[in-house]
């Protein structure tokens, strides 16, 4: 039994492998989507995202329809580059939309983050006004104001039975946050031996104004 070669399936018609593959010996034609591919994808650095994407799908179409032309078609080559090329704008503009994404948002959120660290200041400038004004008023009277003095209304108002050394008002107005919210006030404990300078508390229940909760500020 002779070895036979094997058998290999018919070439379409006209097709002459010597000459080119063409039809009639000719070479075959570069395919207009592989070239398109190639262009568009380089135009996606341009145009990102989009030209990238529109550059892939007809790189992808063209090598599809290059594989099933029998060689009838040709530019596998181009394709392939048009494939890769589009793949890379792609890529970048991707990378260029998520940059631009965070910056922007970043730049949307300084004004808030800024805003918020000049809340925080001014409550501490207004938390130490109070408290000074509450040292003052120990200085004069000899205590710290207490529940039934009218705790803060005492800086702007004489408590009963202060006599001569209540010497406000210590305060113009009825101490409140940045937020709107009463500044809290809490008087020393007389059971305590430091009730003096500074032993009481004093302090703002933040923006939500509720107290102890992680955005107090106190003193």
């Amino acid at each position: 039994m002779t070895d036979q070669p094997p058998s290999s399936p018919p070439a379409p018609p006209g097709y002459n492998a010597a000459a080119g593959g063409g039809p009639g010996g000719t070479a075959p034609k570069t395919s207009g989507l592989a070239v398109a591919s190639l262009v568009v994808g380089l135009l996606g650095f341009c145009i990102p995202i989009i030209g990238g994407l529109v550059g892939l799908i007809l790189g992808i179409v063209a090598l599809r329809r290059i594989g099933r032309s029998g060689g009838t078609v040709g530019g596998r080559g181009v394709a392939i580059g048009g494939v890769i090329a589009s793949s890379v704008s792609l890529l970048f503009g991707l990378v260029v939309a998520v940059f631009l994404f965070g910056a922007a948002f970043w730049v949307r959120m300084r004004p808030v983050h800024v805003q918020a660290h000049a809340h925080l200041t001014e409550a501490r400038v207004q938390i130490e006004t109070t408290g000074i004004a509450l040292d003052v008023y120990e200085l004069d009277l000899g205590h710290y104001p207490t529940e039934a003095d009218g705790g803060l209304r005492a800086l702007r108002e004489k408590p009963p039975g202060a006599g001569d050394a209540w010497a406000g008002p210590y305060l113009k107005r009825a101490p409140t946050d940045v937020w709107g919210n009463a500044i809290r006030y809490e008087p020393p404990d007389p059971a305590r031996s430091d009730i003096r300078r500074h032993a009481y508390r004093v302090w703002s229940a933040g923006p939500d104004g509720i107290d102890g909760t992680p955005d107090d500020v106190e003193r």
